[in-house]
């Protein structure tokens, strides 16, 4: 094999140590500044970090890539010298050693990049570390390090901080590396085999349906008798043969034909069993492969607290408990994004700087902890802090002045922080934060992940956020059930109850349907309604009616229901972005009959109030059709035909009558007629803009009052303002539209 061809294979492999060893020196590194000067522990830390260095030396050596192998070496000789000279590690020196561990997390993007890593952040480092060690370490008179032993290969699995625990046990078993897209392939092959699986089943099903009603045929034909066999005219012998052959024949064939059926039905059954077998055992297989600690979604976020923290004048220790809980990778992957924005908000908005800390008689080290419980199915993630907790007053402020109605309440204040662009530093970009972004990040994420944010706090004590999602978003256990003509899956991590009620059984407390649960008023509403569904007028109450209880973090809620169809394992698939957008939908599944099933968000549609009219008709036996909301009339005004559309079928949908018009001018004329209640306008557009047609509105005496709501792609801090001032009633960014943000905006001022 070509020399080039080999190393080339070998750097793939090379990269995968690579990121192990850099990650186990950056651990390393953190332990050894916090460790004390002469005490084992740092002995210890000093150690590893010269065995990692050691063995990516020689591993950099054999792919040839001689700057990592040289900085590496660099590397071995300070940290030996400072095994023997301890003095030598001061801050300036630790800023070095982590400027190095930099410029090799660089030089491996690099590679993976194929590109050159002469003029990188490493190339500049090791030319800092070859001065120190000129100016610093030569003087000493020591001996420059000594190569250190590789250690054999058992040794290495024990002392590996990486090492799985297992696989330090079992050290003599074969390991293999797969890589990431062959095993997200095999998952999806398993989930097909499921939904193949179910369908083979509804197939047996029918079958025996079919075996079931031969069977009835052959009864009714026996019990009729020659009268349903005769053919012809009653006194024509031949005739009569014919008929006396055909009662004779037919059940003697038709109980042929269901002993075929049988034999074949037994013969699919023990197929079905069989694969039934082997399909649960492949399930089960890849999903524990793809298991991994939550202590991997945390990787690095140890130096980002102690840079970030350093930088914004704090001192801040971040503690990880439950870093064995292990979750599915595609979850975990999923979870780093918003772990890192909730870490990145407690060092900024939560801990304080140690003065005022000591002010509030609290220790000057602040404390973010990060941990992970097991619950059922479940997994709760926790991102805590000891700080000042949310500050109402920076809240309401920011909230007026971005025009948002002012929060009142504990919740309205949660509420407000996972708006879209909200931030109280806003107008204070810092390194960390201030950009306006990540809470309603944090909040979709976790939304495409099938979970939940649930958020309490207490002023000057501390905040918590708890992000609630499954274990793997590769089988759910669901409930499906029908509404409105149409199935939806439910995970059963959220079904409470299942019941099945009397019309007088419902309970009214002033306009609002309850039904005791536990002795508890749970609130009762249609799921057809929560979901803004249309439904067939005049339906009627009668008998029981099956009802489906819900129950999220922060509440429980009660749902009427068409039909309880069954409960069952499913593979959700995402639908992509513009499904993500749609309020209470988290994805689909495929059903066995290769109809799709939209899977419900429930946290979300448990957090949506709506009004009760739909349900106001029960005292009467009957729906009401509640007209006075579809009298609402809104123009929406956008150049782009497409938005048009978009924005038309979803407040139509929302109940709305909807009018149009592609610019400001058409707008204007359209306004004059005075029918409208509500614009909804693009900003960039021709003839006339969205900020001129709102200064058009609020110079009119006549509309002055008209609400505006302006939607724009310009996300930044100016744009915001300058609708603001131009008289818009609110601002939203098109890049964080949420379908119900927009509707609640919208039920806020009409």
């Amino acid at each position: 094999m070509d020399k080039s061809v080999l190393i080339q294979r070998l750097l793939e492999t090379f990269l995968v140590e690579f990121d192990e060893r850099l990650q186990a020196m950056s651990r390393g590194l953190l332990a050894l500044e916090a460790s004390a000067t002469g005490t084992p522990e740092r002995d210890k830390n000093l150690q590893e970090l010269l065995r990692n260095a050691h063995s990516l030396k020689g591993a950099a050596r054999a792919v040839e890539v001689s700057l990592i192998e040289k900085s590496c070496h660099h590397l071995e000789e300070i940290l030996a010298a400072v095994r023997n000279h301890p003095t030598l590690l001061d801050q300036h020196l630790i800023q070095l050693l982590f400027g190095v561990l930099d410029g090799l997390a660089e030089a491996g993007k690099l590679l993976r990049k194929q590109e050159p890593l002469e003029g990188s952040l490493l190339f500049g480092v090791a030319l800092e570390m070859e001065m120190f060690i000129e100016s610093t370490i030569r003087p000493l008179g020591k001996e420059p390090a000594q190569a250190l032993a590789a250690p054999p290969p058992a040794q290495i699995a024990k002392s590996d901080p990486n090492a799985d625990a297992e696989n330090a046990v079992s050290s003599d078993l074969p390991t293999v590396r797969i890589h990431t897209e062959k095993l997200d392939a095999l998952l999806t092959r398993s989930g097909e085999l499921l939904t193949a699986r179910q369908h083979l089943r509804l197939t047996s099903e029918q079958l025996s349906q079919v075996a079931d009603s031969i069977r009835r045929l052959e009864s009714e034909w026996r019990h009729h008798g020659k009268e349903n066999a005769k053919i012809g005219s009653p006194t024509s012998k031949t005739a009569t043969k014919i008929g006396d052959s055909l009662v004779e024949e037919t059940p003697a064939r038709l109980t042929e034909l269901v002993a075929q059926i049988d034999k074949l039905q037994l013969a699919l059954r023990q197929d079905l069993r069989q694969l039934e077998h082997t399909g649960s055992a492949l399930d089960q297989q890849v999903s524990r492969i793809r298991m991994l600690p939550f202590s991997h979604a945390c990787v690095g976020f140890d130096r980002m607290v102690r840079d970030l923290a350093r930088n914004s004048g704090k001192d801040i220790e971040l503690r990880i408990e439950g870093g064995d809980v292990e979750l599915d990778r595609s979850v975990l992957d999923a979870l780093k994004d918003p772990l890192r924005h909730l870490i990145r908000n407690s060092i900024d908005h939560g801990i304080e700087r140690p003065e005022d800390r000591k002010r509030s008689k609290k220790s000057p080290r602040g404390t973010i902890i990060a941990s992970a419980t097991l619950r059922g199915g479940q997994v709760a993630i926790v991102i805590s802090d000891d700080g000042q907790g949310l500050v109402a007053d920076s809240i309401r402020k920011r909230a007026q002045k971005l025009g948002m109605p002012i929060p009142d309440t504990d919740q309205k204040l949660i509420d407000a922080i996972f708006m879209p662009g909200f931030s109280t530093a806003a107008d204070s970009v810092s390194m960390v934060s201030g950009r306006g972004i990540g809470l309603d990040v944090v909040r979709n994420q976790i939304k495409s992940l099938h979970g939940e944010v649930d958020v309490s706090f207490v002023p000057g004590k501390g905040t918590q956020f708890q992000l609630t999602v499954p274990l793997t978003l590769t089988l759910l256990r669901v409930l499906l059930i029908r509404a409105a003509d149409q199935t939806f899956v439910v995970s059963n991590n959220y079904v409470h109850k299942l019941l099945r009620l009397r019309q007088n059984e419902v309970i009214w407390i002033g306009e609002r349907p309850m039904i005791v649960i536990d002795n508890q008023p749970i609130h009762l509403d249609s799921f057809a309604h929560a979901l803004s569904l249309r439904q067939p007028t005049g339906i009627t109450w009668q008998g029981k009616r099956p009802v489906v209880v819900l129950r999220s973090e922060q509440r429980t809620a009660a749902f009427l229901v068409d039909e309880l169809v069954a409960e069952q394992e499913v593979t959700v698939k995402s639908l992509g972005s513009r499904v993500k957008r749609i309020r209470s939908v988290a994805g689909a599944v495929i059903m066995p009959d290769g109809q799709v099933a939209l899977t419900i968000h429930v946290a979300d549609l448990l957090h949506t109030e709506k009004p009760d009219e739909s349900l106001g008709a029960l005292r009467h036996g009957g729906a009401q059709d509640s007209g006075e909301r579809k009298q609402r009339r809104i123009l929406v005004v956008d150049d782009s035909v497409t938005t048009r559309s978009l924005e038309r079928s979803l407040l139509e949908s929302a109940g709305f009558s909807v009018e149009l018009a592609a610019d400001g001018v058409q707008a204007w004329d359209r306004i004059q007629s005075g029918e409208i209640d509500l614009v909804l306008s693009d900003v960039d557009m021709p003839l006339l803009n969205g900020y001129q047609l709102t200064q058009t509105i609020r110079k009119s005496e006549l509309f002055r009052k008209l609400p505006v709501i302006l939607i724009t792609s310009n996300d930044d801090q100016r744009s915001r303002e300058r609708g603001i001032e131009a008289g818009a009633s609110a601002y939203m960014t098109k890049g964080t539209f949420d379908q119900s943000v927009l509707l609640s905006v919208i039920e806020q001022l009409i």
